[in-house]
């Protein structure tokens, strides 16, 4: 199974509700055939250095990439706590605020079905 393959399945078993990174990371690396993890991280916009979730391999970062851009789930601000909740932290100081860091920063999200949810591949 594929990555993109997994995010859909994660997503639809939530119901595509407050979907964590660390929940859909749990659940990819659970097969076998690990297509989740990698040297990447997803980053919310290039030279922020705000980024989204880390340890990413190139596809789950466009499986998930896609499925924004196509409006099947949008990003929602959270809390480290839910992180906390589904056992897995990013391991760098959270961003307080939009703008340009020097160092990497986390902004926790989770995603939540979009305008385009019956999409959902």
């Amino acid at each position: 199974m594929d990555v993109a393959e997994i995010v859909a399945n994660t997503l639809r078993r939530n119901g595509g509700e407050y979907v964590s990174f660390a929940e859909l990371q749990r659940d990819a690396t659970a097969y076998e055939d690990n297509q989740w993890s990698g040297d990447y991280a997803m980053e919310v916009k290039p030279g922020s250095n705000i980024f989204i979730w880390f340890g990413m391999s190139p596809d789950a970062i466009a499986a998930i990439d896609s499925l924004i851009k196509r409006k099947v789930v949008d990003l929602v601000p959270s809390s480290e706590m839910v992180y906390m909740v589904d056992g897995i932290m990013a391991n760098a100081p959270i961003a307080k605020q939009a703008r340009n860091y020097k160092k990497p920063r986390w902004m926790p999200v989770t995603l939540y079905r979009g305008d385009n949810w019956d999409d959902l591949p």
